[in-house]
């Protein structure tokens, strides 16, 4: 072993008693190199770091540039292949703790002497293990000590002789490589299979520290391989289900790439099924013990100990956590079976008393973590919090006083938080139903923008979506993502996202621009003209450069939206066979939220996402349907009909792009796809009786869907039973489904009439029709005029009752269904008296618009209620704003025909309330009417108008 003489042993004892710090070791390696053998290597090693392990950074940095430090590391190299198993796990142990060691062939020349000793039998298992786990700590992944080792132990069965901390050291090392993207080792089944018989041993699991009950967990939990990556995935999904153009070329180029890399995350996936298959999977009876025994040394836990144990915990114990499937559901119900399925439920007994012990146990423990973290959060580091949160969320455990102090610990330390932080607190607030107040908001909203550019492409996806649903600024990180998919790097920046994350991605995008577009605007003519007279020329020259600028971001996000749009589909039409339910309906609610616009830059991104005749957003779309509309790939109810939704809007949208003479092949695709996913969403709900837990806006969005879908789509009795689960779900609405829901239902009830009266349709099914559809206007009006009451209640006149939210009415709400009561002739008046109260009210406030202005002047003139005087001047001005300045399309596209349709609902409306409207109004509405609309009649431009 050497050190055999006088001079080797006296510089033996000088290593280990006559140095008292780093300077001191390094000082005898400088003046003794030359005398160093393997031993004093070791000794110098160790004592190094039981001096630096609980350094400051600024010591342990002075001590590593120092000459003698690099020339130890050397020596320790030169020395690898003379080292003993012992020697060898204090060397590297010791470069553990002092994070050495990671550059040049150091930890190579010291695996490999390991896996010479292992094969020789020539070292201890324990010795083994300690090797792995130190080679794991300095990020170097020792993939073939841990098969030699796994093989090892299982061959001679050393596992039954190792301690907690060794076999808690060996998982972790195995794990620690899962998590960077390594392949597991051949062996590793077995060996989790060993060990955790092992670990079920009566009597072992109480001898585990809690950092070894810790680790344990951890390494279980990541090898259990749920396929997110990061500082722990809270698995956020979208649950609402809304000068670059790439052309289609383009946006396929990279195709074979992304395949090749999709290939190899498939095949990493089938990995890490075929290692939950053979064993990975930790029995509820075990994980319930483990639980326990951590649940009784909560106050022996670092605050790293207690978020690592929860984030395992939230990966390995969420279905024990939730209720049991009922076992009529899959047990078969042939009699002859009966007796076998009795069998089967004795047995099953004792799995079930074990995850309802799994439950108690890990409520307990939570419980107490959260307890403890909640009075010391100050002492947790940012990435601990967040994963404390994403496991309480992902657990459904809430814990008041945790989220409470989350909060603000996150608001004074946001600086710090990574871009997997930022994504891990966002989605587990809204998971926990607690949202960021706006300071948080703001400060995370700030803290995502600075790492977008550099953020990993999952943890970006994530943030983005968080913050839309937030209502956070997800504008920069829109913006960052479609740099990065339409530059050099695109394909790579695709290819390491999920499918699920490319929805999430495309959800962002869509909801960004959406809530861009619906940001309070420029004031209208009657607040600018009081603004002027107020605050003269300045006030208003101001107001316009701010509206200005206002435009400009906004040009600017629907570029990016268009760029990243067109990236994401294609990647997405690569991937459809890999889609679930959920992640094909948010997408395709995405896109469908891409709502048109009359500007170039919403041209763009029309064609980006597949509004033109030959997107490609139109193929996917029907390629979404169809795989959605199957019995295999059929989501839940209330995603189906967000999936129905969005299709027959695409449809709709597509329709409307195009004349009748020029409308493409893939434009009839979408609508018999989506004509499609609609009949099978309504038949299903029909067989299942699912319309008695159908949330009330999934409802109104399947009326929406009947109404705009094609005639052929749907039977009368389909429509009927639609309308009437709308009507009886129109108390829970509000404002905006109510609204939906009376534009739906006379839609429906016009389009029934004239397809029975040119088909001689069955008299008895339109009769069940009609009655549906006025009991569904009905209700839906009811609840619009208790909603309007609601609001306007709610602040003072013009104040903060006309800002956003669900419970917010806005002009659009009323045009529709005033228009829907005048095409009806059914307007019941505590409505209409509604309407023009709230109608005033925004007017005041600036919330009306020039299209709205127009249906509803019409409408009430219709309805018998003129329009108040100021209603119809403040209208005007609007319309003159659009139309008198040049303003418009007067081209032969879908808005030039909308553009035609408001200028003939316009002169409609004026001429029935005997206003005359202003020469230069006059002459432009006359234009605009007659370039696309000649001998249209005034109900076909309300509905286009509308």
């Amino acid at each position: 072993m050497g050190g055999g003489d006088a001079a080797a042993r006296a510089l033996s004892v000088q290593l280990k008693q006559g140095t008292r710090n780093a300077h001191d070791v390094l000082d005898i390696v400088e003046r003794r190199a030359a005398d160093l053998n393997e031993v004093h290597v070791c000794l110098a090693l160790s004592r190094l770091a039981a001096t630096l392990r609980f350094d400051t950074g600024a010591q342990r940095h002075a001590a590593r540039r120092r000459p003698a430090f690099s020339a130890l590391l050397a020596l320790a190299e030169a020395r690898a292949p003379a080292l003993s198993g012992r020697q060898a796990a204090m060397a590297l142990t010791s470069l553990a703790w002092m994070q050495a060691g990671a550059r040049g062939g150091l930890l190579a020349a010291l695996e490999a002497r390991a896996r010479q000793l292992l094969l020789g039998a020539a070292i201890e298992p324990e010795d083994t293990c300690h090797c792995a786990w130190a080679l794991s700590k300095l990020g170097y992944h020792p993939g073939g000590l841990l098969e030699d080792a796994s093989r090892s132990a299982l061959a001679s069965g050393w596992l039954r002789q190792l301690p907690a901390k060794p076999l808690a050291g060996l998982l972790w090392a195995h794990a620690r490589g899962a998590a960077g993207g390594a392949a597991p080792a051949p062996s590793l089944p077995g060996l989790l299979r060993a060990a955790m018989a092992e670990v079920a041993a009566p009597g072992f699991l109480e001898t585990f520290a809690p950092q070894e009950l810790s680790m344990l967990l951890w390494s279980l939990a990541t090898l259990r391989g749920s396929g997110s990556s990061g500082s722990g995935s809270s698995g956020c999904v979208g649950d609402n289900v809304g000068d670059h153009d790439p052309s289609s070329a383009e946006a396929g180029a990279g195709l074979p790439l992304l395949k090749q890399q999709q290939q190899q995350q498939q095949q990493h996936q089938q990995q890490q099924q075929q290692l939950q298959a053979c064993g990975a999977e930790v029995p509820p009876a075990l994980l319930a013990r483990i639980t326990a025994v951590a649940a009784d040394r909560v106050v022996s836990f670092t605050p790293q100990g207690i978020a690592n144990t929860c984030w395992a915990l939230a990966r390995l114990a969420p279905h024990a956590l939730r209720p049991p499937a009922a076992p009529q559901q899959q047990q078969p119900q042939q009699q002859q079976q009966q007796q076998q399925q009795q069998q089967q439920q004795q047995q099953q007994q004792d799995p079930d008393d074990a995850r309802r012990q799994l439950s108690r146990q890990a409520r307990r423990l939570l419980q107490a973590f959260c307890d403890s973290a909640a009075a010391q959060l100050e002492y947790y580091r940012p990435q601990e919090v967040c994963n404390l949160l994403g496991a309480v969320a992902v657990l459904g455990t809430p814990h008041a006083q945790l989220v409470t102090a989350a909060q603000g610990y996150l608001r004074t330390k946001a600086h710090l938080l990574s871009d997997w932080d930022v994504a891990e607190a966002l989605c587990a607030l809204l998971r926990l139903g607690s949202p960021p107040d706006p300071a948080l908001l703001q400060r995370l909203s700030h803290r995502a923008a600075q790492l977008a550019g550099a953020a990993a492409p999952p943890a970006l996806a994530r943030c983005a979506w968080a913050l839309a649903r937030a209502g956070g600024d997800a504008a920069p990180l829109v913006a960052a993502a479609a740099a990065r998919a339409g530059g050099g790097d695109g394909h790579a920046f695709l290819a390491a996202l999920a499918a699920r994350e490319l929805a999430l991605l495309l959800w962002a995008a869509a909801a960004t621009q959406a809530a861009q577009a619906q940001a309070p605007a420029q004031p209208q003519p009657a607040a600018r003209s009081a603004a002027r007279r107020a605050a003269g020329a300045g006030a208003a020259a101001q107001q316009q450069q701010q509206a200005e600028q206002q435009r400009a971001r906004a040009r600017q996000l629907r570029e990016d939206a268009a760029v990243l749009a067109a990236a994401v589909q294609g990647a997405l039409q690569v991937r459809l066979a890999e889609c679930d339910s959920h992640t094909l309906t948010t997408a395709l609610v995405a896109v469908a939220r891409f709502g048109p616009d009359e500007s170039t830059a919403a041209g763009h991104a029309d064609r980006a996402v597949g509004r033109g005749t030959d997107g490609c957003g139109s193929s996917f779309a029907a390629a979404a349907a169809r795989q959605l509309a199957r019995p295999a790939g059929a989501p839940a109810p209330r995603h189906a009909a967000a999936a129905a939704w969005a299709a027959v809007r695409l449809a709709a949208d597509a329709a409307a792009s195009s004349s009748s003479s020029n409308r493409g092949e893939s434009q009839a695709t979408v609508a018999a796809a989506a004509g499609a996913l609609l009949a099978t969403t309504i038949d299903t709900l029909e067989r299942t009786s699912g319309w008695r837990t159908l949330p009330a806006g999934s409802a109104v969005a399947l009326l929406w869907a009947a109404a705009a879908a094609a005639p052929s789509a749907l039977s009368s009795a389909q429509r009927a039973a639609v309308l009437q689960a709308a009507a009886r779900c129109a108390h829970a609405v509000g404002p905006r489904e109510a609204s939906a829901v009376c534009w739906a239902a006379s839609a429906l009830l016009m389009r029934e009439g004239r397809r029975g009266a040119a088909q001689g349709a069955d008299e008895a099914a339109r009769e069940q029709l009609r009655a549906a559809a006025l009991a569904a206007h009905r209700a839906a009006c009811d609840r619009l005029v208790d909603c309007i009451d609601s609001w306007l209640r709610r602040g003072a006149r013009g104040g903060p009752r006309a800002a956003g939210g669900a419970a917010a009415v806005r002009s659009s709400h009323l045009a529709a269904a005033a228009v829907s009561c005048a095409r009806l002739g059914a307007a019941p008046p505590a409505l209409m008296a509604a309407v023009q109260e709230a109608w005033d009210e925004l007017i005041e406030a600036g919330g009306c618009g020039d299209s709205e202005g127009a249906q509803l002047m019409w409408a009430l003139a219709r309805c018998g209620r003129p329009a108040p005087r100021h209603c119809v001047e403040a209208a005007s001005d609007a319309l003159l704003l659009r139309f008198g300045g040049g303003g418009g399309d007067i081209g032969g596209g879908a808005s030039a025909r909308a553009d035609a349709a408001l200028a003939q609902l316009s002169l409609e409306a004026f001429w029935a309330l005997r206003h005359r409207p202003g020469d230069a109004l006059a002459r432009a509405l006359q234009q605009r009417a007659t370039s696309a609309l000649e001998g249209a009649n005034a109900g076909a431009a309300a509905e286009l108008a509308a």
